[in-house]
């Protein structure tokens, strides 16, 4: 199942990773998330303020679920720098002369309400 975090909760996860050991097994529960239906997928997603990350917890449910499947240690995981190969500035973005899908993380700072910038959208396209 694939989950993609936002925000805060992407902090979260790479500060965790960053501090384990690469090999170590690491188990995920996400609590109060957001399923959706994805090209014939269901993939959740962070609710605002609401979800809860456990990572690696200690808790009978995790233990059980480390047992069930032997993973009592050091598996085999990609390290977060292999995956920067996926990773590009924006301009690294603009110089990309592939076809694809592109993803860009920002954090919003503020939001221009005086309408400035903007236009009113029609529905009558």
């Amino acid at each position: 199942m694939s989950c993609t975090l936002w925000g805060e909760y992407v902090d979260y996860l790479v500060n965790h990773l960053a501090n384990t050991n690469e090999g170590d097994s690491v188990v995920i529960v996400v609590q109060i998330c957001r399923p959706k239906m994805f090209q014939r997928q269901i993939r959740v997603s962070n609710t605002f303020n609401v979800t809860k990350l456990i990572i690696n917890g200690d808790t009978l449910e995790i233990n059980e679920f480390r047992n069930r499947f032997n993973i009592q240690g050091r598996v085999e995981r990609k390290s977060l720098k292999a995956q920067s190969q996926f990773f590009k500035t924006i301009d690294g973005l603009h110089a990309t002369e592939e076809a694809g899908n592109y993803y860009v993380c920002a954090r919003i700072i503020q939001f221009n309400c005086d309408r400035q910038w903007s236009y009113i959208a029609s529905n009558n396209c």
